[in-house]
């Protein structure tokens, strides 16, 4: 299932804290002199954060999502919408960002996308009175151009799949249902699309998805040449560089100073069968220098069935790669 208005599906961002409303607050005023109706078991705000999506409408309804046995509503693994099971009210948003709605108790995610920002929350609707949230729409983040790089020992049927594919906005390969590829040792990857060196795919993240504790603070223009650098010390090899080189040289954002964190703790990348050493290193990349602590990131061996997998996030207010799609 998709969600409303926009069918894109939203990486989510976990941000503020939801309260409970008793009886007596239902019967008085809501925020900004709003009247709550008695009736109603789920009242909320909406607003733009002030840094990404300031000066950006309010999306005109949120969606009310029943979620699924088993799952939890607004986790970091949301952002291809895993959890939704029935979309059970879409609350009109009133120009102050004020919003209502009747449903029954349960467990929900209340969610709004409007102009590449949104925001999730969930929520436990008791039935006593009325449950409040307060949802902060904020920049959508991508990783831009993970490359999925197979070496088997002899040429083999290799299956690849990712985590939350309805977070996927781009592939080539198309996607479909996972890779099925048949892999060289030398890196070609061949089907029914052709041949290619890699597999390329991009996907929305939850902002709780990237680390910000390690990184590294460089002058804009010798970003790149720095991320290449750590690449090599990783163990990418130099055909995979230069991949990385020859994408970003051109799409790589312009600012007088980046800090880069590296991401190794990345969303799940099945493949079968399992390689003997597996190298996945994305990198975030922020606007300005920020305080972090000096990333530690081990090398791999690349012998064996190996396999590596580069990427990168750019974080607002920086701009990101414009990418066209070429199938899903």
């Amino acid at each position: 299932m998709r969600p409303f208005l926009r069918l894109t599906p939203p990486a989510l961002l976990a941000v503020g804290l939801l309260a409970a409303c008793d009886e007596e607050a239902v019967d008085d005023t809501g925020p900004e002199g709003h009247t709550w109706d008695p009736s109603s078991t789920l009242c909320g705000t909406i607003e733009n954060a002030d840094t990404g999506c300031a000066g950006s409408p309010l999306p005109e309804t949120v969606g009310v999502w029943t979620v699924l046995a088993g799952s939890s509503a607004c986790l970091t693994d949301t952002a291809g919408w895993d959890w939704v099971d029935e979309l059970v009210a879409q609350p009109e948003v009133d120009e102050d960002g004020f919003f209502e709605a009747v449903v029954d108790p349960g467990d929900y995610g209340v969610a709004a996308y409007s102009d590449a920002c949104e925001d999730c929350r969930p929520v436990t609707v008791d039935g006593e009175g009325c449950t409040e949230v307060a949802l902060v729409l904020r920049p959508v983040i991508h990783a831009d151009a993970p490359n999925v790089y197979l070496y088997p020992e002899a040429p083999a049927v290799v299956r690849v799949s990712v985590a939350s594919p309805r977070t996927l906005t781009a592939s080539d390969p198309p996607y479909g249902r996972g890779w099925e590829v048949l892999a060289s040792p030398d890196g070609r990857l061949s089907g029914a699309f052709g041949e290619r060196d890699f597999l390329f795919y991009e996907r929305m993240l939850a902002g709780a998805e990237i680390q910000r504790e390690a990184g590294f603070c460089v002058a804009g223009a010798l970003a790149l040449p720095a991320m290449e650098a750590v690449l090599e010390e990783a163990g990418f090899l130099p055909g995979e560089i230069a991949d990385f080189s020859a994408f970003w040289d051109v799409e790589f954002p312009s600012a007088p100073t980046v800090t880069v964190y590296p991401q190794v703790d990345l969303p799940a990348l099945a493949i079968v069968p399992l390689p003997d050493h597996l190298l996945r290193l994305w990198f975030a990349v922020r606007p300005g220098c920020h305080p972090a602590v000096e990333p530690q990131i081990p090398r791999v061996p690349r012998e064996g069935f190996h396999a590596a997998e580069w990427g990168v996030a750019i974080l607002p207010p920086l701009e990101r790669a414009d990418v066209v799609v070429t199938g899903l």
